[in-house]
């Protein structure tokens, strides 16, 4: 209930469901609300509206007057919607902060998400330039041990070779997909 002369304005953003148990997902939601309410959230749906100018203290003071009239609850009937209600004596602002804030969670959301994915290339590359080296060395040995006498089969060890090679290729490819998915969200 908003207090008379108040209006409130709802808006609802999927939250991420990745755990199974109701349980577990109403822990997410509870996780995930709260980060809507967060400093960093809520600055930048701020910023969105043009509400940051002046000087520090005073946008410091919209964050926590925000903070006090946004109610951010998980929709129990799912657990993977988050309702974001907004409180001002203004519909139209209102209804303006809602969609600003459920627009920088997803937004947060995205960043943290498409970090992960850079962070995880940047090691599968580092992983097949390791392991592309290392075929290297190994089918060099083979070369020279089969030109000493054929001591071990070059064969099987460029097939095993090249099956680890494969496999981070795999997990390389996976990643530039979830990469692309995360940036076409953007």
């Amino acid at each position: 209930p908003s207090p008379p002369g108040t209006m409130q304005n709802s808006q609802q953003v999927t939250a991420p469901s990745i755990l199974s148990s109701s349980q577990e997902a109403a822990e997410v939601a509870k996780t995930q609300s709260e980060i809507v309410r967060s400093r960093v959230v809520l600055r930048k749906a701020l910023e969105t509206l043009k509400m940051t100018s002046g000087d520090e203290k005073a946008v410091e003071k919209k964050v926590a007057e925000l903070q006090k009239n946004i109610s951010v609850s998980p929709v129990k009937e799912t657990f993977d919607l988050i309702r974001i209600s907004v409180q001002h004596a203004s519909p139209q602002m209102a209804a303006d902060m809602s969609n600003a804030v459920a627009k920088a969670y997803v937004t947060w959301y995205v960043e943290r998400k498409k970090g992960r994915v850079s962070g995880t290339l940047a090691y599968l590359d580092k992983q097949l330039a390791t392991l592309g080296r290392e075929l290297d060395g190994v089918e060099s040995e083979l070369l020279s041990l089969k030109e000493e006498g054929g001591l071990v089969s070059v064969e099987d060890q460029i097939r095993s070779s090249l099956a680890r090679l494969s496999e981070f290729e795999g997990e390389h490819r996976k990643a530039l997909t979830e990469e692309e998915e995360i940036v076409t969200k953007l």
